[in-house]
């Protein structure tokens, strides 16, 4: 939040930065920016609409309550209907975009190609890893005596692969271990 700057003969009281998509409505700074220009009774200053929102209804919303926008890419003056005009080609440019983005991992997705990635839980990698150890199992169990360096090098010279079919290392035993513990 930045306190009183001036733009174009307004002086900002404070400014938000919203990391939230335009698709959705009920964002934390959004709300916080609209409930400050209510308090200070000043317009809600924006650098173009579809940062507002995509969403034809909510702007509508907006000023059917009368709440003031000013959107800086098309200047104070601009008439409310143009507003509407502006809002309904950024509803339909996110229709577009997700459109676009379905097809294309369809298309990867056809290709053969493995979609999904990282996920801070581990969410997607945590079960087949599981899986991989319980097949490992008697194995394990059969060489439990050995360090993990030990293992690795017996493992690989067993002809035995890693889930990702690369050679074994002591941190990849040691953590089938904990999977099996």
């Amino acid at each position: 939040m930045v306190d009183k700057i001036r733009i174009e003969g307004f002086a900002l009281a404070a400014t938000y930065i919203e990391t939230e998509s335009g698709g959705e409505d009920n964002r934390p700074e959004l709300n916080k920016a609209l409930a400050e220009a209510k308090r200070l009774k000043c317009p809600l200053m924006v650098s173009k609409l579809d940062r507002l929102s995509r969403d034809v209804h909510f702007v509508s919303g907006l000023m059917k309550h009368r709440t003031s926008i000013v959107v800086t890419e098309l200047g104070e003056t601009v008439e409310p209907f143009v507003l509407q005009l502006m809002a309904v080609v950024a509803e339909q440019e996110r229709r577009l975009v997700s459109k676009r983005t379905k097809d294309a991992l369809a298309r990867a997705k056809a290709r053969g190609t493995n979609l999904g990635g990282y996920r801070h839980d581990g969410s997607n990698t945590k079960l087949p890893a599981l899986e991989f150890a319980a097949a490992l199992r008697s194995v394990f169990e059969e060489l439990t005596d050995l360090s993990h360096r030990a293992l690795a090098k017996e493992l690989n010279a067993r002809g035995i692969k890693t889930a990702k079919g690369f050679g074994w290392s002591a941190m990849q035993v040691s953590r089938v271990r904990q999977r099996l513990g």
